[in-house]
């Protein structure tokens, strides 16, 4: 097909572009030049497009979403190595503690528009959610990162039963605070509903994880902590 090869080597273009300015990041990321600049805003253009390749809007309701994946796009993104050159970009999240706030401010956009591309590179497609799988450390060391890798988690173990009996149970206690403290932030709710939802006519059962979730968000000293953080967000503030 003539437009699949067009894209084909379009995408294929964009992925070795974002590699050589991943690469070449510690080069322009003080954004001191015009060239600098532009290096910064076409990371963003490629990164919005391959999101926009990965989807399109989609002919059915859907109570998460008005789109839908592409999966063929998901395969070719794959087969060209999508998802090492988006470890890559996302391996500048090293570099945010020794910069400027300006210029942290500046990576973390780049991280957070590189997670919303990975959540459409994974989302329903068995082989992206292994894949993802092999590097789900990175996401939760980058947690507390502010760069959607909860989003990222979630569609790692989305509607996925085999990935979602390997979830580290000793996490849903994290995700439970993360919820807590931070309500206004949908990402941590979405791992919980990953994790809990089930696609109709499934025949895995998840009710104990679903039982352990519930568990921890009837603690006692949870109510305490979501009204610390509904008094924070009321005056303005950040929850602790």
């Amino acid at each position: 097909d003539p437009e699949d090869e067009k894209l084909f080597r379009s995408l294929e273009a964009d992925l070795a572009e974002l590699q050589s300015h991943a690469e070449k990041q510690e080069l322009w990321g003080e954004l001191e030049t015009d060239d600098d600049l532009r290096c910064y805003e076409r990371v963003k253009v490629i990164l919005q497009d391959l999101t926009e390749a990965c989807r399109e809007v989609s002919p059915a309701f859907q109570a998460y979403s008005c789109y839908s994946p592409r999966e063929s796009v998901q395969n070719m993104l794959r087969n060209l190595g999508a998802f090492d050159v988006a470890m890559t970009v996302l391996s500048l999240v090293s570099s945010i503690p020794d910069s400027s706030e300006e210029i942290a401010n500046n990576t973390r956009e780049i991280l957070r528009m590189c997670c919303v591309f990975l959540t459409w590179f994974i989302r329903g497609n068995k082989a992206n959610q292994e894949l993802a799988h092999e590097q789900l450390d990175f996401f939760i060391d980058n947690l507390s990162e502010d760069i959607l890798a909860a989003s990222v988690m979630a569609e790692i173990f989305r509607a996925h039963p085999r990935l979602i009996k390997q979830f580290p149970t000793h996490l849903i206690s994290t995700f439970v605070e993360y919820t807590v403290g931070h309500g206004l932030d949908p990402q941590y709710l979405e791992v919980m509903e990953a994790l809990t939802w089930q696609p109709t006519g499934s025949t895995d059962s998840n009710a104990s994880l679903q039982y352990q979730i519930l568990r921890e968000l009837a603690m006692p000293q949870r109510a305490g902590s979501a009204r610390r953080a509904n008094v924070f967000r009321r005056q303005g503030g950040s929850s602790p």
